[in-house]
């Protein structure tokens, strides 16, 4: 009955309202009031009493009246907040904003504002209550330390950001992060904060660099390219230029980057009229050489030619990474030049954000660590070694998008070439997760060919160039004649009908989907009751790794200095592969005899980036014969939430093991 009530409401009563109860006890005059709404007091003051009658028959709340000082309400947490919800309710569904995109605006603002903002100036802007208010601020402050970017906060004067403008630059390109787990894509928030002419104008340029130089930028790059132009050009037409310092600006002495550069940034000076500073010149030069490639042709190059590198420092390193991750996992990856070539290009632009400072994100790392948490962990144990032959660190983030690169070429082996629909892959992550998608798309359903890898801003001129049968995307795509489907970069699980359902609509017949077989658990068969531990209460996940390494010790199955080891294991990369399940295991070395330990936490810990209730403490050597399968098994597990939770309320040691 209630949201009847506001329903009847007109549409200045419920913004009346809305603004009234941001108040908090403030009073106000009707005459603001007037002002405000651009209507006369006598209609405020009907509106008012609309709004009385509103709140003594539907709330606790009423008006407070005070001659000189004006109204405010007088209204419970409860009920203001039920009304909050009810008003919010009645908008568009195109106006609504959610909490992640309210803070993503606020820190906007925030980030661009040359003078404080006061919480009531935000309070009113977003018709919230102060406290309200103050939490965004609260989870604002803590998404930009991380940044090493400080909001200040002064009574009765308000908030301000602190920090270098170079930090400043970093946070304002990637906000779209801060709105919630799914992020707004980078070219849909530019369209709010940019004028389109100015994003098409920067676009045609980064394009025509490309054809000029031969490069071909992923599509993510591309957006977040756009972006730090854009977010420059604003800072200097608002003298908040970058500092470049002499010995950073040295590192790009006879670098082609800094001439294309220069380039570029005369290209667009005229139009937006605007002088860019030599230090701006060098900040873009440093991006174009940290931007990820989809490819690149070098002059006098074929594109199938030798996967050697100009750079030895990159051969060594590929070489390197290659041995070893064929050494530990016994899989003959030296021989693949497909997966070198990949490595070499994919590496090459991450040692240069390494050296120059730039940022290496990973919006799937999670996903990567659920979905392979074997090849994960391969990667990560041989980066230990890597890291300390060069002078640079490859941090987990990066050894997630290798794991990437060393799946495909597994994905690669199994692959059986049948020539029937032709398809392209559209995806906005880079070479190595286009090619993961294309192998598994491949391996998983031989019916089709994937004959090529296009950006999303190149798909209508190729689609004119090559007969194509259908699409698959990570992306919207445009509208064309050919069948499209959009599945997610990594192709999960449960996408697999959806796929195999439209490509049996595109045979006119039924998608033939690949068996799959299961025998018995080989989790389980490394575990004893001896070493199970059911409803732990723990206050530290250390805590849970010591107790489950100190049991293998006692047992024989691993050497004293284990636990120590797997605590720094977890400090380079938590172990936490999703579904309240985490992994962890110190090293391989140090291992006697394979055994499994496993513990349930009765209130789930903190454990990286989530909260895990299900800890399997492996002691796995890598040459054990079911090493990859029981990793699998783990992975397996991350997608039967019933099962684990299943497992987590167990308190039968017996019965545990059975059901696994």
């Amino acid at each position: 009955m209630t949201c009847d009530r506001v329903n009847k409401m007109n549409d200045r009563q419920h913004e009346l309202l809305r603004f009234l109860l941001t108040r908090n006890d403030n009073y106000i005059q009707v005459e603001t009031l007037a002002k405000h709404f651009q209507c006369s007091e006598k209609t405020i003051r009907n509106d008012l009493k609309r709004l009385d009658r509103f709140l003594v028959d539907y709330s606790q709340g009423r008006l407070d009246k005070k001659p000189g000082l004006g109204i405010y309400i007088k209204i419970e947490g409860p009920d203001k907040s039920r009304l909050f919800d009810q008003l919010q309710s009645l908008k568009p569904m195109d106006e609504r904003k959610s909490d992640g995109d309210r803070r993503m605006e606020m820190a906007y603002e925030l980030l661009t504002s040359t003078k404080p903002i006061t919480t009531g100036a935000l309070a009113d802007k977003y018709f919230l209550n102060k406290a309200a208010i103050r939490k965004d601020l609260d989870k604002i402050r803590e998404w930009l330390s991380k940044m090493n970017i400080t909001v200040i906060s002064k009574q009765k004067v308000g908030h301000i950001v602190q920090g270098k403008e170079k930090n400043i630059r970093l946070a304002l390109s990637e906000l779209t992060r801060l709105g919630s787990q799914e992020p707004m894509p980078i070219a849909e928030f530019m369209k709010t904060k940019f004028a389109d002419a100015d994003i098409r104008l920067i676009k045609k340029e980064l394009d025509e660099l490309q054809v000029r130089h031969q490069l071909s930028f992923t599509d993510d790059t591309f957006d977040r390219l756009t972006i730090h132009v854009l977010v420059m050009i604003k800072r200097v037409k608002t003298r908040q230029p970058i500092g470049i310092s002499a010995k950073e600006k040295q590192m790009l002495q006879d670098k082609e980057e800094l001439r294309w550069a220069v380039e570029f940034l005369e290209k667009i000076a005229d139009v937006f009229a605007v002088r860019f500073p030599e230090d701006e010149i060098y900040y873009l030069a440093f991006h174009i050489l940290g931007a990820k490639l989809r490819y690149q042709i070098l002059p006098g190059n074929h594109p199938d030619s030798t996967w050697i590198s100009q750079v030895p420092l990159m051969n060594d390193l590929v070489n390197k990474l290659t041995a070893r991750m064929a050494e530990v996992t016994m899989i003959d990856f030296t021989d693949d030049d497909q997966l070198k070539e990949g490595l070499i290009l994919h590496l090459s632009s991450t040692v240069n954000r390494i050296t120059y400072g730039l940022p290496v994100k990973n919006p799937m790392l999670q996903d990567i660590k659920q979905m392979y948490p074997y090849m994960f962990d391969m990667v990560i144990y041989i980066l230990e070694d890597i890291n300390e032959q060069f002078d640079f660190s490859l941090p987990e983030e990066e050894a997630a998008y290798l794991t990437i690169h060393f799946q495909t070429s597994i994905e690669r082996l199994r692959n059986q070439q049948v020539n029937r629909l032709r398809a392209i892959v559209v995806c906005h992550m880079g070479v190595g997760v286009s090619q993961l998608l294309r192998t598994k798309l491949e391996g998983k359903f031989p019916e089709v060919e994937v004959i090529d890898s296009v950006a999303k801003y190149n798909v209508k001129q190729y689609l004119a160039d090559h007969p194509v049968d259908f699409i698959v995307s990570t992306v919207p795509v445009e509208e064309t004649d050919i069948p499209a489907i959009q599945i997610s970069p990594l192709m999960e699980a449960h996408e697999m009908d959806k796929l195999a359902s439209f490509i049996g609509q595109l045979q006119s017949g039924s998608g033939q989907k690949q068996a799959i077989t299961s025998s018995g658990s080989h989790l389980a068969e490394l575990m004893d009751y001896s070493l199970v531990s059911l409803q732990l209460e723990r206050e530290h996940r250390y805590e849970v790794i010591e107790l489950l390494a100190n049991q293998l010790f006692e047992q024989g199955i691993v050497d004293k200095k284990y636990a120590h080891r797997a605590i720094n294991r977890e400090q380079l990369s938590d172990t936490n592969i999703g579904a309240g399940i985490a992994i962890p295991h110190g090293s391989p070395d140090l291992i006697k005899s394979p055994a499994i330990a496993v513990a349930t936490l009765q209130e789930p810990l903190e454990w990286g980036e989530g909260k895990v209730s299900l800890v399997f403490m492996l002691a796995v050597p890598n040459d054990h014969p079911n090493v990859r399968e029981i990793f699998k098994e783990l992975s397996d597990l991350t997608e039967q939430p019933g099962k684990v939770e299943r497992l987590i309320k167990e308190t039968d040691k017996q019965q545990f093991i059975s059901r696994l």
